[in-house]
């Protein structure tokens, strides 16, 4: 599983709109929504590592 399908798989999980792991990320959803298109992968900071996990 690559990373946009697995950051989608493990927000819908937990229960996440894409604006709320946005915020818990410091990111706007915009971002979060092309993590998961696999269109942007960098600027990964913050609380990131410990929320994949």
């Amino acid at each position: 599983m690559n990373f946009n399908d697995r950051l989608a798989d493990l927000r819908r999980k937990k229960g996440l709109s894409q604006e709320q792991l946005g915020y818990e990320l410091g990111v706007s959803r915009q971002t979060v929504s092309k993590w998961e298109l696999g269109v942007r992968q960098n600027g990964l900071t913050g609380k990131y590592p410990t929320m994949i996990h």
